[in-house]
Formats: C-alpha cells, sequence, structure tokens
C-alpha cells in the first residue's frame, strides 16, 4: 500500500454473487435487531462497551 503500485483485482461473478448475499443477510439481520453477542473473557474487558453491554454476565469476571 506504501510502494504506489497500482494493481487490478479480478472478482468473479461467482465471488460477488457470493459476497452479495452474504452482505444482504448481514444487513436482513441488522435490520431485524438481530445483533449476537460474541462474549469473551480476554476481549471483552477491552471492549469500550464492557461496563453497558447487557451481553455481559453478572458478576466477577473468570478467566478459563
Amino acid at each position: 500500500m506504501t510502494d504506489e503500485i497500482t494493481e487490478l483485482v479480478t472478482i468473479s461473478s461467482t465471488m460477488m454473487n457470493n459476497r452479495r448475499e452474504k452482505s444482504s443477510q448481514m444487513l436482513t439481520s441488522i435490520a431485524g435487531g438481530h445483533f449476537p453477542a460474541n462474549v469473551d473473557a480476554v476481549t471483552c474487558p477491552r471492549c469500550p462497551h464492557f461496563f453497558i453491554c447487557a451481553a455481559t454476565p453478572h458478576g466477577p469476571l473468570t478467566l478459563p
């Protein structure tokens, strides 16, 4: 990215259709209010939303 060289990226129609379908599924989930939480004892404490996240279990944090 810093070498100032431009290269073409070829995307097949199958790849484009797969990406379009996946994007459509994600946007449908977001529009439907479906935001599954990915609770992780290592990354959650570093998250800026840690103290207000409803997905975080109550009680002390325990590492596996």
